[in-house]
């Protein structure tokens, strides 16, 4: 007796965790490189470019003026890009994962740099054995990295991370409290902005370009900002837009800024005639008040200074007279 088997094509399950780590490195990865082909790589290599055919020489302004057209539409692409793998659905943390892998591949390489510098130093440490031991500690830590980030609690701390709205464009209950909350972003771009003008103004941000010496090359380095004066404050201002737009868009500070609209909306606010008749009246009792409170003062000096009542003992013009004299150290 034959019996008719319906098949399904088999699915395949991707581990939520291993989906997510990916995800994080992929979105690490484009957003480092980006941000270095667009303040490092790209200028650098214009520069040397333009330095090997030996043109514009002397004319740094149009050097400069065809690199901005050349770097438009290489941001521009890389805007697109990033929307384009934003949009496509991950697990949730990824974000909130490329920004943390970010950080730990930033601070691996520095540790990388770091080491190796010193290990390149020791000459009773072979060139091999430096390089073994560098590549080793940071192997190490990538892999410690990559394992924390896949366990269970870490995908939970990175969910609750993005819950929070760092790394999402949306605003939190968009049409609730926009005056005080726009208000509030001015005021923080202004403290955010005058603070980077002062790091400017006193050329604490350094000047021409950084760059990284790669241990065991012989002195070949990599460029990390170009033109540090001008590229920094200009980061720092864009980080410092992205900071405060998140701000007044968490959750529980933008609940606060909320509740505080609505508060002052339940101010009854006087009418200009009201308000100078009453500042009027404050400014004028505050006079009386200090003269009365001057005429009282001195009656009260007379009379405990007098010789029939000797309760205040002290002169007051010879003890004003010693305060006012200089003291001799």
């Amino acid at each position: 007796m034959a019996v008719a088997v319906k098949t399904s094509p088999v699915t395949s399950t991707r581990d939520p965790q291993l989906a997510m780590l990916l995800g994080s490195v992929v979105g690490a990865v484009f957003f480092l490189g980006s941000l270095w082909l667009v303040f490092a790589g790209l200028p650098t290599g214009w520069d040397l470019l333009l330095r090997q055919l030996g043109l514009l020489q002397g004319n740094a302004f149009l050097a400069d003026a065809l690199l901005l057209v050349v770097t438009v539409p290489v941001v521009v692409g890389l805007v697109y890009v990033g929307l384009q793998l934003a949009a496509k659905p991950v697990p949730v943390g990824t974000r909130a994962g490329a920004f943390c892998v970010a950080v730990a591949a930033v601070v691996i390489a520095w540790v990388a740099v770091a080491g190796g510098t010193y290990l390149e130093s020791r000459p009773d440490l072979a060139p091999v054995a430096a390089v073994i031991i560098t590549l080793v500690v940071a192997g190490a830590l990538a892999v410690g990295t990559g394992y924390l980030l896949l366990r269970a609690a870490a995908s939970g701390l990175l969910e609750r991370f993005e819950h929070q709205g760092w790394f999402h464009g949306s605003a939190f209950k968009a049409n609730q409290g926009s005056r005080v909350r726009r208000g509030t972003v001015v005021g923080l771009m202004v403290i955010l902005l005058c603070g980077i003008y002062t790091l400017w103004s006193h050329k604490w941000v350094g000047s021409g370009t950084w760059a990284v010496t790669v241990p065991f090359t012989e002195g070949r380095f990599v460029p990390i900002l170009y033109m540090v004066q001008f590229t920094l404050p200009l980061l720092m201002a864009a980080a410092s837009v992205w900071v405060a737009w998140r701000v007044v868009n968490f959750p529980v500070f933008a609940d606060f800024l909320i509740a505080t609209e609505a508060e002052m909306n339940k101010v009854s606010w006087t009418t200009k005639k009201k308000l100078i008749q009453d500042t009027i009246v404050v400014l004028v009792t505050v006079v009386l008040f200090t003269f009365y409170l001057f005429v009282v003062d001195y009656v009260w000096i007379l009379v405990l200074s007098n010789p029939v009542v000797p309760v205040l003992e002290v002169n007051p013009q010879k003890e004003k007279a010693r305060q006012n004299t200089a003291t001799e150290w």
